[in-house]
């Protein structure tokens, strides 16, 4: 009925009328799974294919598991039974990378990050192109962090980015992070540094300020004024009120003798109402230092 009138009622009538007396051949399970999958019968369908490609066992190819893979999550969006087809997909090749990228997602749906760092890493370590390595790692990176808890790896992660793509701008914010947390001033303004550079016109543009200001509080901790200087007005070009960043600048102004811009950014931070007295005393004293410095004592 299927093949020659492609009629797919009869021919699920027909075929489970056959089942039910003994096991179909594998062409007859293929006739039933496309004649159920023309009624919708997606399900049933998928299960005919899982079931045909398991009777032919090592005949059955990577490509074909991976048919059914995808079929599945499409048409059934059942992450264990998608995990069940990439497996054995990746059984007949271990290197076959759309499953692997299939697989990971399943993990991620599945909340099972150990299982998708594992799969993210084998993509990465295949992956020709450096810009898209840089990105698997750093994803790898991200999960070990945020959902897996484990900044040593993390670290290590975004630094195997790194040698891919030296600017690959998340792999340099999540490095500028880590370092910033564990004290390595050095290389938080290394990488947050660098990210400050390639910021503009990308995505992550807003985030620009508040990377510069963490760049200037890495260069001060390692008492490199200039260049805490420098990333401080790349912050306040993009957030010319920022209080933090304000007095950051005014005071190291008043370290490189700039006592125009000192005073300049003390009197913008004395327009802030959220100064208490002795903190508002504070910067009258800055200012005065700065006025001392342009000799405008009578200002």
């Amino acid at each position: 009925a299927w093949d020659e009138l492609r009629d797919a009622a009869l021919a699920c009538d027909a075929l489970e009328a056959v089942e039910a007396s003994e096991p179909l051949r594998v062409d007859d399970r293929e006739r039933f799974a496309a004649a159920l999958a023309e009624l919708g019968r997606h399900s049933e369908s998928l299960a005919q294919r899982e079931k045909a490609l398991s009777e032919v066992g090592d005949l059955a190819t990577a490509a074909s598991w991976l048919a059914l893979a995808r079929d599945t999550m499409q048409l059934l969006d059942d992450p264990g039974r998608t995990r069940e087809a990439c497996n054995r997909a990746l059984a007949r090749e271990p290197h076959l990378t759309e499953a692997l990228e299939l697989r990971a997602g399943v993990h991620a749906r599945l909340c099972e990050p150990a299982r998708e760092v594992e799969d993210v890493l084998e993509l990465a370590e295949l992956e020709a192109s450096p810009v898209a390595a840089a990105a698997w790692f750093t994803r790898g990176a991200e999960l070990a962090r945020n959902r897996l808890g484990d900044e040593a790896r993390a670290g290590a992660l975004f630094r195997a980015a790194l040698k891919r793509d030296a600017n690959h701008l998340p792999a340099l914010l999540g490095a500028g992070e880590l370092a910033l947390a564990r004290g390595d001033e050095a290389e938080a303004e290394r990488s947050h540094g660098l990210a400050t550079a390639l910021l503009p016109g990308t995505p992550e543009a807003p985030r620009l300020a508040s990377v510069a200001r963490s760049a200037a509080r890495a260069a001060i901790e390692q008492q490199r004024q200039a260049e805490a200087y420098r990333y401080l007005e790349l912050s306040l070009q993009q957030e010319p009120d920022h209080p933090e960043a304000l007095d950051a600048i005014a005071i190291q102004s008043l370290r490189l003798g700039a006592y125009e811009k000192a005073r300049d950014s003390i009197d913008r931070r004395l327009r802030g109402s959220d100064l208490a007295p002795e903190e508002y005393a504070d910067r009258l004293v800055k200012l005065a230092q700065a006025c001392e410095g342009l000799q405008q004592l009578d200002r």
